[in-house]
């Protein structure tokens, strides 16, 4: 029987080609509910969550000056610690992979493509490739 991707309970290991499932930190609905008007209350609530982190990673990248690229590396680091964190307590092991399609997810792979770039942009070249090697592993369904 195939996994609802709603679900965001503890990984189904009978069906492991799904991919690991983060757990949901309720993030998601509160920032739906809440709208872009509060998403630093919203933040503030959920400083555990890795999809904070990456929104605010994303948003200082779209400045573009060094020091919100800085910002953004900082961010995105925050957002992939805390998401390596949420992917230990699921049970991932080298090789599982984590699907984009479920939005838990979202959070750490957005990080992780968020530190990624403002690594390029930083002149950390090396970490930048490394970690588009990470993502292409550990997300096969990764948006372009």
């Amino acid at each position: 029987m195939a996994k609802d991707p709603s679900d965001v309970s503890a990984p189904d290991q009978e069906n492991a080609g799904e991919g690991v499932v983060l757990a949901d930190s309720s993030v998601i609905s509160a920032l739906s509910a809440q709208g872009r008007e509060h998403f630093n209350d919203v933040a503030k609530d959920h400083l555990n969550s890795p999809l904070v982190w990456a929104l605010l990673a994303e948003g200082a990248l779209l400045t573009g000056s060094e020091s919100s690229d800085m910002a953004a590396y900082s961010y995105a680091s925050t957002g992939v610690f805390l998401g390596r964190q949420l992917l230990e307590e699921a049970g991932w092991e080298p090789g599982d992979t984590l699907l984009w399609q479920h939005l838990p997810n979202q959070g750490l792979i957005r990080a992780m493509r968020a530190r990624a770039q403002a690594a390029r942009r930083l002149g950390a070249e090396e970490e930048s490739t490394q970690l588009w090697a990470d993502l292409e592993e550990l997300c096969p369904d990764l948006p372009q």
